[in-house]
């Protein structure tokens, strides 16, 4: 091929300079991919993150294609230890991020990611706002599928051991402030179940929940629940109300009424709870009614609605 290929080139000089441009751009390019600063790059990240708050380690960081990075094994966790919740924490098995080129075109910063982590895979776009007087993300758009309840961080799910796989789809604006975010959420939940719980105060027994699904209408930072309902488990259940989103998302205030509609046959595997059905208060119809508020990150129940 390059016997051939030679003389080819020999006899035509205009080939031959319509191909060292490009000749040079792909050797440049080799030499930035091969000597690039990864490491200085991912000392920068970490110590910026420090500077916002976080503790933040990178395993490797790479190129992803011609502008991206590409980082594995990516630990966060914030400093603040008296946020309500607790500090959150995510680990990250791999992590790609690659600027949107129409956005570079437009002089507005996008950037595409893909997040694999916790036995799931979630991909979509960022944008981020170029009003140094509104600094932070103007938009989110995230479809992330399968991710395994029982691998979250305890950060996200104190004091409860759930299984289940979780998917959701968002597509969120004006996210600078977010009591003002506008957009939707929807998700799914299969095949999940409460291991480990306290409701009211007491631990619950091993619960099968089945599948939740439901969505979220979100206007000037109320996000309103739309048709979530769990279906398929020992417990059946409806819910409705709002939350009121708040700058700290773990202190968004919560307003929800749940219609919970246990089984005959799981309330009589389980006597103690059947006997403690009392605290809910009267029957209504087929099942009961409890209402929920406070901050996300310490929800109050009561019975009745």
């Amino acid at each position: 091929m390059v016997d051939t290929a030679a003389p080819f080139l020999a006899r035509s000089p205009r080939l031959r300079k319509a191909l060292a441009p490009l000749l040079f751009v792909v050797a440049l390019l080799f030499f930035l991919f091969q000597t690039f600063p990864y490491e200085t790059l991912s000392q920068r990240i970490v110590s910026e993150a420090r500077t916002a708050g976080y503790d933040l380690s990178i395993g490797t960081l790479s190129h992803a294609g011609l502008l991206g990075l590409s980082a594995t094994d990516v630990h966060i966790k914030s400093i603040n230890a008296d946020a309500p919740g607790g500090p959150l924490e995510l680990k990250l098995e791999k992590l790609v991020l690659k600027p949107e080129l129409l956005g570079l075109v437009l002089r507005r910063t996008a950037v595409a990611f893909n997040v694999e982590a916790y036995g799931g895979n979630a991909h979509g776009l960022v944008r981020v706002s170029n009003d140094p007087k509104a600094p932070g993300l103007s938009a989110l758009q995230l479809t992330a599928d399968a991710f395994d309840l029982k691998s979250l961080p305890p950060s996200l799910v104190e004091g409860i051991e759930m299984i289940g796989q979780l998917g959701i789809q968002a597509d969120v604006s004006s996210l600078q402030a977010l009591e003002g975010s506008a957009g939707t959420i929807s998700f799914a939940l299969k095949g999940s179940a409460l291991v480990k719980g306290m409701v009211m105060g007491f631990p619950l027994p091993k619960v099968m929940l089945g599948d939740l699904t439901g969505s979220m209408a979100i206007d000037k930072g109320l996000a309103k629940l739309e048709k979530m309902q769990l279906r398929g488990g020992d417990v059946d259940a409806e819910f409705e109300g709002s939350v009121r989103l708040k700058p700290l998302l773990m202190a968004s205030q919560a307003d929800l009424k749940v219609h919970l509609k246990p089984k005959d046959s799981w309330l009589d595997a389980n006597p103690l709870v059947k006997g403690s059905m009392g605290f809910l208060g009267p029957k209504q119809g087929d099942g009961y009614w409890v209402t929920v508020t406070g901050p996300l990150s310490h929800m109050t129940p009561r019975p009745g609605k």
